[in-house]
């Protein structure tokens, strides 16, 4: 625990210290408030904006987090791991008393603390909204910032082994991005299966990140999307564990 400790300081210092960190929060920050902006534009003149109105805005912001993840989170855990094979510091690490699993979860979670800073844009434009007086509904805030940074988790699980999977980094970027779009929009296509595959449809349809969020944006959380959430997450990071030690034996 203690050696995980230490890697997790390191890892948060150098990921919280990096110019390309912050340019990455910037522009999420400044795309997700430009979005809010023009959600709550159209009933900006009316000082009785409807509950509706508002859970509206909060679904279509949730909805537009989740695409641009699909940019950021890549971006961020791209070099995390093929940027140092690539330099040697990578094999410099390895060389220390510290655990595969260990250097993996430190670099998850000391990411996964980015991701979680970059989505808190979305309570702090709700507290904001609230003091013109269109007070949002709060369960469905926090319902939609949960899912949200849940499903970065998952982003950032499945970046980290296509980190883990090659040196070169505009590679690993676009394996990231390329895996990220598939676990969006696989489980979107099993709609379009055969009747007669009614029981696959029904389990893929479980893993519809965005009809995941959508339900978060009503203020509904299910323990069951929370569940696979965390199952995919812990899946990919076993995997990138795995091919981690797979240099032993190359």
């Amino acid at each position: 625990m203690r050696r995980f400790r230490i890697l997790l300081g390191h890892e948060w210092r150098g990921a919280i210290k990096s110019p390309v960190t912050w340019l990455i929060i910037g522009l999420a920050w400044i795309l997700f408030g430009a979005q809010y902006t023009q959600s709550i534009l159209p009933g900006s003149t009316d000082p009785d904006l409807r509950s509706t109105d508002l859970l509206l805005v909060t679904w279509q912001s949730s909805i537009f987090a989740v695409y641009l993840m699909l940019l950021v989170v890549p971006l961020l855990a791209m070099k995390s791991i093929s940027e140092e094979k690539r330099s040697g510091t990578f094999e410099m690490l390895v060389t220390t008393p510290a655990k595969d699993h260990e250097i993996v979860l430190a670099k998850f979670f000391a990411l996964f603390a980015i991701v979680a800073l970059i989505w808190a844009i979305l309570p702090i434009n709700a507290l904001v909204l609230a003091t013109v007086d269109r007070e949002p509904d709060w369960g469905c805030v926090a319902c939609s910032y949960l899912a949200i940074v849940g499903i970065g988790g998952l982003f950032l699980s499945v970046s980290l082994l296509a980190s883990a999977l090659t040196r070169h980094l505009l590679l690993a970027g676009f394996l990231a991005f390329v895996l990220v779009m598939a676990v969006v929009f696989l489980p979107a296509l099993a709609r379009k299966l055969p009747e007669t595959w009614s029981d696959l449809r029904g389990v893929l349809g479980l893993g519809d990140l965005l009809r995941q969020t959508e339900e978060a944006a009503r203020g509904l959380l299910d323990l069951v999307h929370l569940a696979y959430r965390a199952a995919l997450t812990a899946f990919f990071l076993f995997v990138t564990i795995r091919v981690l030690e797979m240099r032993k034996w190359l």
